[in-house]
């Protein structure tokens, strides 16, 4: 397969939703479709990487026509969700058991949203806002962590030992 006269470099490609194929808008403008239709008619494989969980994939409402123009599976969430969008299926998934959250805590990551299998896990209002505001997700998508019932215990082998509300700051 030639592109432009010359050998095809590639197989296949691969995109990140927000900031690569989504404009400011949150929309895939329509010469970023043409160009993908572009690539897609030179029998390339197309697929979409991103930080966004199948939900958050969902909620973007974008155009099935051209949703059609990648490979059914998606990697997101950074890597660890694999997700075929044409099934709406998850074929693999790591995720951050519930104990995990009161551990990253203690160790001073005071704003952090994780994804627990269960849902999205805030460890403070304005993590959860910020992912809410980022992801364009509702925010009562997300937990916090405090509402969870989880509870951090200050780690005693730590010089600082964090307390809950410390990690929040004033939010």
């Amino acid at each position: 397969m030639n592109i432009g006269g010359r050998a095809r470099p590639f197989d296949y490609a691969a995109f990140d939703l927000d900031g690569t194929l989504l404009n400011d808008n949150g929309a895939i403008s329509d010469d970023t479709v043409a160009g993908l239709r572009r690539l897609k008619g030179e029998r390339i494989a197309l697929f979409i990487v991103s930080g966004r969980s199948p939900y958050l994939v969902r909620l973007l409402g974008l155009a099935p026509d051209v949703v059609e123009l990648f490979e059914p599976t998606m990697v997101l969430r950074d890597g660890d969700i694999i997700w075929n969008w044409r099934t709406d299926s998850v074929e693999a998934m790591r995720t951050i058991p519930d104990a995990v959250i009161p551990t990253l805590a203690s160790y001073s990551f005071p704003d952090f949203v994780v994804d627990t299998g269960r849902g999205l896990v805030a460890s403070s209002r304005r993590a959860a806002a910020g992912h809410a505001v980022f992801y364009r997700c509702p925010r009562s998508s997300i937990i916090v962590a405090d509402r969870a019932g989880l509870s951090v215990r200050p780690q005693r082998h730590l010089r600082h030992q964090p307390r809950l509300r410390e990690l929040r700051g004033a939010g």
